[in-house]
């Protein structure tokens, strides 16, 4: 694995935990509720979704043993535009 591969797995990882650590004290209206809070778990969804794109050029073996992972990029999309 290279030091690349490494590296955009780490920022799936940090960014999931960072939106789990953040969201999961939380109901839906507080989360709903809270611009902020919104903004910061959409910004960790759009660096998921970067590194996932960056993994399928640079990784794509690697990347196959992940689970719905075009469905992780659509979001991202999504959310960008």
């Amino acid at each position: 694995m290279t030091d690349l591969t490494r590296k955009l797995l780490r920022d799936v990882t940090d960014s999931s935990d960072s939106i789990i650590e953040w969201c999961s004290s939380k109901s839906i209206e507080e989360y709903l509720s809270d611009r902020k809070l919104r903004r910061a778990v959409e910004r960790e969804f759009q660096i998921i979704g970067e590194a996932l794109n960056r993994l399928k050029r640079s990784a794509p073996a690697v990347l196959g043993k992940l689970k719905d992972v075009s469905g992780v990029v659509a979001f991202r999309n999504r959310i960008i535009h």
